[in-house]
């Protein structure tokens, strides 16, 4: 784990890596019953989402809420969800 600073200078904790922030028998849990239940050439197909969806949820914001690590709050969000739909809905 490392210390780093948000744009605004918040310090806030980063993993190295991403099973440093679960307990260690929950990761072995996940991984002995997906290997278990799992076979090798099974595949996960993510639907793809519409802009007109992303632009929905974005304006759907509770502009209350507090921002998240990336200092991005909900309003500027919110504000912004005509023009981020298009490049959000290519991830």
């Amino acid at each position: 784990m490392c210390i780093l600073h948000s744009p605004l200078g918040w310090p806030y904790l980063k993993s190295s890596q991403p099973q440093d922030s679960l307990p260690n028998s929950y990761v072995s849990k996940i991984k002995s019953h997906t290997s278990s239940n799992l076979s090798p050439d099974t595949t996960f197909n993510i639907p793809p989402i519409s802009e007109d969806f992303i632009r929905k949820q974005l304006q759907a914001l509770d502009t209350k809420k507090a921002t998240g690590l990336d200092d991005l709050g909900p309003r500027v969000l919110k504000t912004s969800a005509s023009i981020l739909a298009k490049p959000l809905s290519h991830f």
